[in-house]
């Protein structure tokens, strides 16, 4: 498995707190079956840290698991919070893509409403080259209260993650029941952990991926947590599933569907 959306860098965000917690993360990660992870450390409009930043520390990582013997690739990356001018820094080369490839694009929603730009930047990325992957929709707010606001955004090439603790309840029962409601629909493409400890939300993706293959099949479990990621991480265009949209979600009935899930 390859896990796309991990804090496992020390010192950069709210992920591992120090060089030892992030290996005790990696040797967890090899353990539950991940060959690699993309190190995706927050990046919100005042922070500093660079892509060179991000790049040279992952660089250091991998010279200490290899100097360990942990068989686990690390790639750099970031997850970047939705700002109106992302399109700006991407130009600026301030922005850094999953892989280093330029390619994908990992982007926060902010966990409440989402802004009326929030179309017009995703699709300026595209334009300027890359394709946004959409982080944990399942815990936004617009995307819960309307599910088709993320199915027009798969409808024009975009993607979407699921994160694992989200189908177990981690985040609440509104956020489990939307990342379900998700991924019937074929509204999330990528599985990946957000793993952000040793000792809470890991690096794990094993029983997350049973999940998802209990809920949508195996085929679909492989795709998310194999086969999807490794073309992110390799720059490659690829075809997902057709999206479905959700219907008859709006008021009362929308609580009425979710409960049938």
């Amino acid at each position: 498995m390859i896990d796309i959306h991990t804090h496992i860098l020390p010192g950069l965000d709210d992920g591992a707190r120090s060089w030892e917690e992030a290996v005790a993360m990696a040797r967890g990660a090899v353990k539950d079956g991940i060959e690699a992870v993309v190190a995706t450390p927050h990046i919100y409009e005042a922070t500093s840290i660079t892509p060179q930043e991000i790049c040279e520390k992952t660089r250091q990582f991998q010279t200490l698991l290899d100097g360990q013997g942990i068989k686990l690739r690390v790639l750099p990356g970031a997850e970047v919070y939705l700002a109106i001018d992302l399109p700006d820094r991407l130009r600026e080369g301030r922005l850094q893509t999953i892989a280093d490839g330029c390619r994908y694009l990992l982007v926060e929603f902010p966990f409440g409403l989402l802004p009326l730009y929030t179309t017009e930047v995703l699709f300026e990325l595209q334009a300027g080259g890359v394709i946004p992957i959409i982080a944990h929709p399942e815990r936004n707010e617009s995307v819960q209260k309307d599910p088709n606001r993320l199915y027009n955004m798969i409808q024009k090439g975009m993607l979407a993650q699921l994160t694992g603790g989200s189908l177990r309840g981690n985040f609440g029962a509104r956020v489990e029941r939307t990342a379900k409601l998700l991924l019937r629909h074929n509204l999330v493409q990528i599985l990946a952990s957000d793993g952000h400890r040793a000792d809470r939300r890991r690096v794990l993706l094993g029983k997350a991926s049973c999940s998802v293959s209990d809920m949508a099949g195996p085929e679909t479990a492989q795709a998310m947590a194999v086969a999807n990621p490794r073309k992110i991480t390799q720059g490659i265009l690829f075809d997902a599933k057709d999206p479905k949209a959700v219907r008859g979600l709006t008021g009362v009935a929308h609580k009425v569907a979710f409960r049938a899930l």
